[in-house]
């Protein structure tokens, strides 16, 4: 498939945190991320057309993938600068679904999943970039 009309995206992170107790205090005095932590990419789309392949390539060739959600800022030519860009590097496909019928629009739905690495980590994680930053 490489004719995707994307109809929904969603993108999803927990940062739960964790409290920290020190000795002579009954507060909390810090609240530490807790790891692991991933990130989730869902797309709903409709497909305009279709290309000849075979699904074990796309699950079992590589297993990551680096995805990129980008939203631009509204301009009538089409071409406006990014707005909110959303990066997730070394992501997996979780799960999949493809809906056919005859006379109807094809659709699928996709869910990918990656782990959060620490800030050394550039070849996995959830990037963030844009001017509505």
């Amino acid at each position: 498939m490489n004719d995707l009309k994307v109809q929904k995206a969603s993108l999803s992170f927990d940062l739960s945190r964790e409290p920290q107790q020190k000795l002579g205090s009954k507060f909390a005095f810090s609240r530490e991320i807790k790891f692991p932590v991933s990130a989730k990419l869902s797309v709903d789309a409709e497909i305009g057309e279709f290309v000849d392949g075979n699904l074990s390539d796309l699950l079992c060739e590589t297993g990551t993938y680096n995805l990129t959600l980008a939203m631009k800022k509204v301009n009538c030519s089409g071409a406006g600068a990014g707005a909110l860009v959303a990066s997730l590097r070394g992501a997996k496909l979780m799960s999949q679904s493809l809906k056919t019928s005859i006379g109807g629009n094809a659709s699928m739905s996709a869910e990918f999943e990656v782990s959060l690495g620490g800030p050394e980590d550039l070849s996995r994680g959830l990037y963030l970039s844009g001017s509505y930053l």
